[in-house]
């Protein structure tokens, strides 16, 4: 079974780098993002379980 993936839409670098190490410390996949279009792109391409989107952005 694969594990869950997450994606992190946040403009931050640094929370970024603090949710995916997190999430990987539990098993989960996590791929950040620092642009929405890079995101959508990515999307496009593989759906993830769930997003994280920083709402400011």
């Amino acid at each position: 079974m694969n594990n869950p993936l997450v994606y992190i839409i946040e403009d931050e670098k640094d929370i970024c780098q603090l949710l995916v190490t997190e999430l990987e410390h539990f098993s989960y996949s996590a791929r950040a993002f620092h642009s929405v279009t890079r995101a959508q792109q990515a999307i496009e391409q593989q759906i993830p379980d769930v997003c994280i989107i920083d709402l400011g952005l």
